[in-house]
This record gives structure tokens, C-alpha cells and sequence, in this order.
């Protein structure tokens, strides 16, 4: 034998060693699922031996009258076939089943590696509107060992992510979108979300209205939040304005009290010049001059003081007309009137 033969017989001996005979593929199914495998396709004979192993464990074995049944959890029909009523989580095995004649020789043989997979669970569509595109999200919780579908209008996008963007929303892009998620096991598909002017297109994206804000209904916390703030705008501009006038008050204090102190400090200096003017006049003196704000002296009520009063010139008493000449009577001298009585007119 070559070398060539050498090479080949051990690569065929590798191959036997990590592919041994009768290895199967998995067939997935869901916790709390019941899965038949099938033996025979006919009716068995009562004189045919059936035996059934999970693993290397005989779990039923049926040879001619004596039955042997170990797990209350499977079942063989007349065909021979094996159904395993509930699935568990972990419980991932081979199962082979085998049919012997009356003789012992092997008539069929069934391998089947059955994986148990936890339950799919139901996805939700959640958008995400921005200014230049719509992001799409297929929810599912958990996301573990999970494949993803997306469809529009019932047709397949051919993509496989949880999350699908439409970089560009246009007119084409509105319609139904939904997501489908498998575990390799089961299929559950999303409902239908609608993509259309009431929610983002290209003329009014990024638009959406949530339901909820920090809990609470939306459009009472937005009310409420609005109110607060007019009132802390309000109370801003009330403090703002009291300290301004508080700041205009405090800086013309010192002016108001010195003009209050020179007031009453020329009151004062009045009322003691009056009072002196009062007494002197009594004692038939002149009245002192009182000086004025430029230190000008003038009479106390501020006036020019009056010219000096000249003396009147003595009057004197005309002379009494020369009596008359002739020796007439001088004319009567006029009586009062004598009231009589009216007489009533005719």
C-alpha cells in the first residue's frame, strides 16, 4: 500500500470517529408540546417485538404477551409508533425505536434527536420616528436564540434583524408592516402596524405623540407642567421687579434725607428770625433781616424791604363863602316828606 492509500484510509477513519452511524438531525419542538415518532407505517403483528429507548434507557418493550412500559409519559399505538405526551424543557434526547420478527432479526429501526425548546413568545411592532427616517422595532422579551422576519403588505423584506429603517419615507414606503419570530420550533407573527399619514411620512416625520410622560396620561401632565411654569415665569418677574424698585429706593435714600434735613434746618432758622422779628417789633425796634439760601439778607418774608412811608401834609380847612349882600331871604331848608294816605284811584 502507498502513501496515497495510507492518507485515505485515515481520513476515512476520522470521518467514522466524528460522524458515527445512525446520527440524526434535531427536530425542535416547544415545551409542553406532544410529538408521535412513526415506526411502521402498517398494523404490527402481535407476535413482533417493539422496543423503544430514550438514550441508552428502554423506556417500552413489548415481546409477544409480556409489555414492559417505564414512563407514564409515553404511549405505543397498534403501528408501533412512540408519542411522547409532554415535552420538557431539557429533556433533549435520541430516541430509537426498533421491530424484530418471531426470530430475532431486525425488520425497521427509527433514530430520531428530538430538541425541546422554550416557548416562542408573541412580538410587538414599536416605531421610532426622526427627521430623516423610521425605525421599526420587533419586540420580544426574551430575545434569546430567536430568528426574525419581516413582511410588507404580506410580502417578505428579506430581512432577518429585529429592527428594520426606512432611511427615506416616501410614498411607497407607507403601508402594513408586521414581524415573525421563530425559535426553529414555532412561528408567531405580530399584529399589523400601519405606516401612513398618521404616523410618519415624508412631509410631517418625526411626530409622534406618546401615550404616557413620567406615568401619567400625556396631555394632563403636559397642562400641568405648562401652569407651573406661567407661575414660576410670574413669580420670576414680580421678584425681579421688587428688587429693582428695592434698589432705586435704597439708592435715593441718602438724597430724600438730606433734603429732609435741609428743610427742617431752614424751618428752624425761619421760625427763630419770626420770633425774634415778633419781639423786636414789640420793643419798637426795626425788624432784623433774615438771609436767604445765598446768604442775602432779606425781611422774613423774602420780599424787597418797602420804600420809607412819607408823612401826609397837613390839610387845610377852606374858608366859608362871604355871606350875600342884599338882605333876601335865605331859601327854606327842605322838610321830610309827610306820608299821607293813599287815595284809591278812580
Amino acid at each position: 500500500m502507498g502513501f496515497s492509500g495510507v492518507v485515505i484510509l485515515l481520513l476515512l477513519c476520522g470521518c467514522s470517529m466524528v460522524a458515527p452511524e445512525g446520527a440524526e438531525s434535531c427536530v425542535y419542538k416547544e415545551v409542553g408540546d406532544s410529538y408521535t415518532i412513526v415506526l411502521s407505517g402498517k398494523k404490527i403483528n402481535t407476535s413482533v417485538e417493539i422496543e423503544w429507548k430514550r438514550g441508552d434507557e428502554v423506556i417500552y418493550k413489548k415481546k409477544k404477551e409480556s409489555i414492559v412500559d417505564n414512563n407514564i409519559n409515553y404511549s405505543v399505538d397498534d403501528y408501533g409508533s412512540l408519542t411522547i405526551k409532554k415535552l420538557e424543557l431539557g429533556n433533549d434526547y435520541v430516541y430509537k425505536g426498533e421491530l424484530f420478527n418471531k426470530d430475532g432479526q431486525q425488520l425497521k429501526e427509527n433514530k430520531t434527536n428530538v430538541c425541546v425548546k422554550p416557548k416562542c413568545p408573541v412580538p410587538t411592532i414599536e416605531y421610532n420616528c426622526s427627521s430623516m427616517s423610521v425605525i421599526l422595532t420587533c419586540v420580544v422579551r426574551p430575545a434569546k436564540d430567536l430568528t426574525f422576519q419581516w413582511f410588507k403588505d404580506s410580502e417578505d423584506k428579506k430581512h432577518k434583524e429585529n429592527t428594520l429603517t426606512l432611511k427615506t419615507v416616501k410614498e411607497k414606503d407607507k403601508g402594513k408592516y408586521s414581524c415573525s419570530v421563530s425559535n426553529g420550533a414555532r412561528n408567531r407573527n405580530s399584529s399589523n402596524i400601519s405606516i401612513d399619514s398618521n404616523t410618519c411620512i415624508e412631509a410631517n416625520p418625526g411626530l409622534t405623540i406618546p401615550s404616557e410622560l413620567f406615568g401619567f396620561s400625556f396631555w394632563p401632565m403636559v397642562a400641568i407642567l405648562s401652569g407651573g411654569g406661567f407661575l414660576v415665569l410670574l413669580l420670576l418677574i414680580v421678584l425681579t421687579v421688587s428688587c429693582i424698585k428695592s434698589h432705586r429706593r435704597k439708592k435715593q435714600w441718602p438724597k430724600d434725607i438730606q433734603e429732609l434735613t435741609l428743610a427742617d434746618l431752614n424751618y428752624n432758622t425761619t421760625s427763630r428770625a419770626r420770633d425774634q422779628r415778633g419781639k423786636s417789633s414789640a420793643l419798637g425796634q426795626p425788624v432784623p433781616l433774615v438771609p436767604d439760601e445765598r446768604n442775602f439778607y432779606q425781611n422774613p418774608e423774602g420780599d424787597e424791604p418797602p420804600p420809607p412811608a412819607s408823612r401826609p401834609k397837613a390839610r387845610t380847612r377852606p374858608r366859608p363863602p362871604p355871606p350875600p349882600e342884599d338882605d333876601e331871604e335865605a331859601p327854606p331848608l327842605p322838610q321830610p316828606r309827610k306820608k299821607a294816605p293813599r287815595t284809591p284811584r278812580s
